[in-house]
């Protein structure tokens, strides 16, 4: 993560500051990054990469391992992860469905596409609009909000709600005066 405090104090620019948690001021550009932000951000880089290794492996056949040897945590261009056998093809969803086509024996202009969206319940409705509404729909995949799928809807929220309320918890060891707090979701909380 870049942070620009070597560059500002070259131009005679410094800053300084005040806060009551470890993550105050964490992403200010003006300071150099605190190794619990550091770790944070650190962490969910390795998570979501670990994430990958496993829906990559698990797609291609291959072991995490295997997968990780090959992917190196690099962002390859299309072409070179086909050379790697990360993927068949290239292209866009035209490409897919023809070679779809194409596998199921159909010739050109011997199917139809279609795009089906299945609508959503009232109760799915208005979940949907309620989360519009507020920034929890921003802790969902897209995939949840827009497949229709109550059951990973309703799973979804009720982590989030048991998520706020361990956050609701640990207010009662927090003794800020103006009661002025800021909780990362991702971290863990512990009282002291």
């Amino acid at each position: 993560m870049a942070t620009f405090e070597e560059s500002l104090a070259s131009l005679g620019v410094h800053s300084d500051g005040v806060g009551t948690s470890q993550l105050a001021g964490a992403f200010d550009i003006t300071r150099p990054l605190s190794p619990a932000v550091a770790a944070l951000v650190q962490g969910s880089i390795e998570d979501g990469y670990e994430k990958f290794l496993s829906i990559v492996a698990e797609g291609r056949g291959m072991s995490i391992e295997a997968v990780d040897e090959v992917a190196q945590g690099r962002v390859w261009a299309g072409s070179t992860a086909r050379d790697l056998g990360l993927v068949d093809e290239l292209g866009g969803l035209d490409a897919a469905i023809k070679a779809a086509a194409s596998l199921a024996s159909l010739e050109d202009g011997a199917y139809q596409i279609r795009h089906i969206t299945e609508k959503p319940d009232p109760f799915e409705a208005f979940l949907m609009q309620l989360m519009a509404e507020s920034d929890a729909a921003a802790l969902l995949p897209r995939s949840l909000l827009a497949s229709g799928n109550k059951g990973g809807l309703m799973q979804a929220v009720a982590g989030i709600e048991q998520s706020i309320l361990r956050h609701l918890q640990s207010l009662g060891w927090m003794r800020d005066p103006k009661g002025a707090y800021s909780l990362c979701f991702a971290c863990e909380v512990s009282g002291g």
